[in-house]
């Protein structure tokens, strides 16, 4: 599985595993489970910053989107873009993929502007108005 696929759909633990198998006092191991937590916070707000980094280079160069493929998931999918950039991106209200796929075989779908959201970077697409997608990671 992808990292980048990973590091989104990983499982939120509240309570450590036992570490009786592996001999650990109990205060290490919600040491280690806060350690855990931290890296993987901070891994998730680098992963944030490049998806941030790569739709703002699509948003000061007018880059059209060019595909629209299906996704890992049944709720994403994949938004190409003329200069190779591919972002993994959702729906933000019900229908707004689907209009993003009617309008991207025209050649007129651009990101207009982008917000940043607590779990995703949200898209506002020119071409398909008001359709707004929300890119949760770049995909390979």
């Amino acid at each position: 599985m992808p990292s980048w696929l990973r590091l989104r759909l990983r499982p939120r633990r509240d309570v450590p595993s036992s570490g009786d198998d592996l001999g650990l006092d109990p205060a290490d191991i919600l040491e280690l489970a806060e350690i855990e937590r931290r890296c993987w916070l901070e891994e998730r707000a680098a992963s944030t910053a490049l998806v941030a980094a790569a739709v703002h280079r699509l948003v000061v160069r007018r880059v059209p989107a060019r595909t629209l493929q299906p996704g890992p998931l049944k709720s994403l999918a994949v938004l190409g873009f003329a200069d190779g950039t591919r972002l993994l991106v959702r729906s933000v209200r019900t229908g707004d993929l689907s209009k993003v796929a009617l309008a991207v075989p025209n050649g007129h779908v651009t990101v207009h502007d982008c917000l940043r959201s607590t779990d995703a970077i949200v898209l506002e697409l020119d071409g398909c108005r008001p359709a707004r997608l929300a890119a949760a990671g770049i995909a390979p």
